[in-house]
Formats: C-alpha cells, sequence, structure tokens
C-alpha cells in the first residue's frame, strides 16, 4: 500500500514486494550507499561521530515488517476519504491533503504526550518525576537508554518510564514526548510511502520532514504539533536560539538549520563545536 506518490522515481520504494530484496543489485547499491555515509561520518569529530546511530536509526523505518506494523495501526481508508473529501488545493497536491489528515489522527487520537506517567498501581495520573535509573534488558532491546521513575503522590509507590527509541515499540507504547512522537511519526509517513526525514534539533527538539511532490520541496512536519511546513515556528514562534539542526533520511543525512532561520548569519556565531567545512 503506497498512498503518497512522493517517491516514485525511488528505485528502493516499495511496490508490493521488497524491491531491495527481490533485487540483489540495488540492495547492493544500497548498502554500499549506507556504509559509505558511515564511513565519512566516522572520520568527524567527535559530537558528529555520535549521528552515525542517528542515520542508523532513519535505515530502520525501511524495514519491511516494521512498515507493515504501522499500516496495520493507520485508518488509511477513513484518512483517504477525508483527504479526498477535502480535495487538492492549487498549490497544495492530494499528498500534501493527506499528510495533514495523517497528522491530525496521529496528535488527536494515536499518541499521546506524557511528562509523568499514570501510576502502575493505583492509576493515579498525580505523579511526580523523581529521578532516572537503568534500563532492564527488555526496555535496552526496546532501544531505552534511560527510565525515568515517577512516585505517586496517592499510594506512594513508583513507576517506571522508560524512553523507547525503537519505532516499533513505540507504535505500541503510543506516548512520550517529543523524542518518541517525533520517532514513531517518521515511521509512520515512510510506511505510507513519502520520502521522510528524521530532524535533530540540537537546542532539545526533534521533528519530522517530508519530501512533496506537488511543491517539490521538503516540507517540516511536526506531529506534536499538528504543524504541517511552518518552519519558522521554532525561532519566530517559541523564540528558540537554533544551531544546529541535522536530518536523516534512509540514504542521506543533511544540515537542514537555513530552513528554519532567518537569522543564519547570527546564528552562525552560535555554532562553534566544529567548523562548518567539518560539518
Amino acid at each position: 500500500v503506497v498512498i503518497s506518490n512522493a517517491s516514485k522515481a525511488d528505485p528502493f520504494e516499495f511496490r508490493g514486494v521488497d524491491a531491495a530484496a527481490a533485487n540483489p543489485q540495488a540492495k547492493m547499491v544500497e548498502e554500499q550507499h549506507l556504509a559509505m555515509l558511515q564511513a565519512k561520518m566516522s572520520s568527524l569529530p567527535g559530537r558528529l561521530q555520535q549521528q552515525v546511530s542517528s542515520l542508523n536509526g532513519a535505515k530502520k523505518y525501511d524495514e519491511r515488517g516494521l512498515q507493515k506494523q504501522a499500516l496495520d495501526e493507520i485508518p488509511v481508508p477513513a484518512l483517504d476519504a477525508l483527504a479526498r473529501q477535502e480535495g487538492p488545493s492549487s498549490t497544495d497536491g492530494y499528498e500534501v491533503v493527506f499528510m495533514k489528515k495523517v497528522l491530525l489522527w496521529y496528535k488527536k487520537f494515536f499518541f499521546s504526550w506524557t511528562n509523568s506517567p499514570k501510576c502502575d498501581h493505583c492509576g493515579s495520573t498525580q505523579t511526580k518525576t523523581v529521578g532516572s535509573t537503568k534500563p532492564n534488558q527488555e526496555e535496552q532491546f526496546f532501544g531505552a537508554g534511560t527510565v525515568e521513575v515517577a512516585q505517586c503522590e496517592l499510594c506512594g509507590l513508583q513507576t517506571r518510564f522508560p524512553r523507547y527509541n525503537d519505532p516499533g515499540k513505540l507504535l505500541e507504547w503510543r506516548t512520550g514526548r517529543c523524542g518518541e512522537w517525533a520517532n514513531c511519526f517518521t515511521l509512520v509517513a515512510r510506511a505510507l510511502g513519502y520520502e521522510a526525514r528524521h530532524v535533530h534539533d540540537w537546542t532539545d527538539h526533534v521533528w519530522t520532514e517530508v519530501y512533496c511532490d506537488s511543491l517539490q520541496r521538503w516540507a517540516h512536519v511536526d506531529s506534536c504539533e499538528q504543524a504541517f511546513d511552518t518552519p519558522m515556528v521554532y525561532e519566530q514562534g517559541w523564540g528558540k536560539k537554533l544551531t544546529y539542526c541535522l536530518a536523516f533520511a534512509r540514504d542521506h543525512a543533511v544540515d537542514v538549520t537555513q530552513r528554519y532561520t532567518r537569522k543564519f548569519d547570527e546564528l552562525l556565531t552560535r555554532r562553534t563545536q566544529f567548523s562548518e567545512q567539518e560539518l
């Protein structure tokens, strides 16, 4: 099932079977491309070397099993009906209208925001995060690097809140903060056929970008905010002092910071961790 036509020229796009698996040469090219990107990144300064894991994470969004799991959760016929009822505009094609419906569903009906988790013992929402602890074996398996610990103000017992980083687990978990929201949503977008990038803002936020044929460019998509193509929301709306915004896709990593600022010269003075040439 491919809803978007956003990547119709993509040689690795899904066409009913796993294209890379069906074409050994395409699979070899894909693997060589990823290895080249990883090798280039491994020779960079320390903080940039750490981004290799982000590239590997983006690669996970193309796993067919995960995409099928995501499609099983998405009410595609209902969203398609809503998109067709609204119809494309003179500037926005079907894939843009459909993506806006996906955003609506995801924020209102699928994923939830959690600052402090509901008590596992008495069900109270009156909990407060009191610290963190190491993940257990199962939590580590699903990518949790840390586990927040919340204490219930009613029963006094503690609840664990693993910060999962596995998009498949997040399809089941369905809650978290911006990291979990964007991680799971990027998988949703990719499963629907959109070329998608996972964007890391080094001033502590995460979102998605999708490529739209009708716009002929990448568009900003923030599932936490149900925001489509509003890249100035962080600098102008939130007052963020951006530094680095790096986007990771299945076959590339790119600095997209300029899309999110109108004060790039001023922003450059805050980019001091390595040279622009290294970046």
